[in-house]
């Protein structure tokens, strides 16, 4: 693997997913045999480090897990993507993340059925912190709306340094503080419903009130809407033949960080996140179809995008 000199600093949740490929989500309370089964690491920044990674790109992942099994298994698979997790700190009151993800074998769309625990949200590590100075040789710094205490250092450092941050999160909610230190906001359907009932150009401008310099609104197979430079525009997404769209977003969030660290501007970065995106969703899983950067640019180049 090609490694760039890209440095880019992660916040947020790790996680093991256990998927299971069904013949359709609507047959699953009925009965139904499995097609297929993956266990796979998962969580919104520890995804989009390992997509940092496969890039090509120096990865740091900063979270919170467990002294368990699935802390673990986490940590191991992290560690053989090459993300770094030097400051990953484990605690014996926590449990690690863990989901069961149902995917549909026909379209690619999952459901999660997740624990009733909302990991991440709340200061569980008083007194302990990752080193803030790695900030400072960041070239751009990754939140997601967990461990909050955490990214709120890290993203105002990096705020004072001039250091792009992005954000990626799944609600605005309790999120206020973070969202006016975000310069690249990226946020799915769901939230974009949550501030304006509608996922178009009126939560577009009701999220770019927070500060961020750009907006956008991921939409699956509709693409990415987004406000940029006083203008709304729109990325389609690549055609491809869809197996798993588990992780998606955050592979997208990982593709983007990685862009706009080593410079792209903000249209180009958006184009290149649709398009690792859509290369992850052709194979099962959240992270075993992220392309690295030869592969992403051989893609954009068959379509004419690049």
């Amino acid at each position: 693997m090609t490694q760039t000199n890209v440095n880019i600093i992660g916040i947020g949740v790790a996680c093991l997913d256990y998927l299971l490929l069904v013949p359709g989500l609507g047959e699953v309370a009925h009965g139904c045999c499995l097609q297929g089964f993956l266990i796979q690491g998962g969580g919104m920044a520890a995804t989009a480090m390992v997509t940092v990674a496969r890039l090509g790109g120096q990865a740091r992942l900063w979270t919170v897990l467990g002294h368990d099994l699935h802390g673990t298994l986490i940590l191991e698979e992290l560690r053989a993507e090459g993300v770094d997790i030097s400051q990953v700190v484990r605690m014996p009151h926590i449990k690690s993340p863990f989901n069961f993800v149902l995917v549909d074998g026909q379209t690619g769309e999952r459901v999660f059925l997740q624990p009733d625990v909302d990991w991440g949200r709340g200061d569980a590590t008083p007194g302990i912190s990752p080193d803030l100075s790695l900030v400072d040789s960041a070239d751009a710094v990754l939140a997601d709306g967990h461990w909050n205490g955490w990214a709120l250092a890290a993203l105002q450092r990096a705020r004072s340094r001039g250091i792009p941050t992005c954000g990626d999160l799944n609600r605005v909610a309790g999120n206020e503080a973070l969202l006016s230190l975000i310069d690249y906001l990226i946020v799915p359907r769901h939230v974009a419903e949550e501030v304006a009932g509608e996922a178009g150009p009126r939560a577009l401008e009701l999220l770019a009130a927070f500060g961020a310099r750009l907006v956008a609104v991921t939409l699956g197979p509709e693409g990415t809407l987004y406000l940029y430079d006083g203008a709304i525009h729109h990325q389609p997404a690549f055609q491809v033949e869809v197996v798993d769209t588990t992780g998606a977003g955050d592979v997208f969030h990982g593709a983007f960080a990685f862009a706009i660290a080593r410079g792209w501007p903000p249209p180009r970065a958006i184009t290149f996140s649709s398009a690792v995106a859509a290369l992850k969703c052709t194979r099962p899983g959240g992270r075993t179809g992220i392309p690295t950067l030869a592969q992403a640019e051989q893609f954009l180049a068959q379509r004419g995008a690049w």
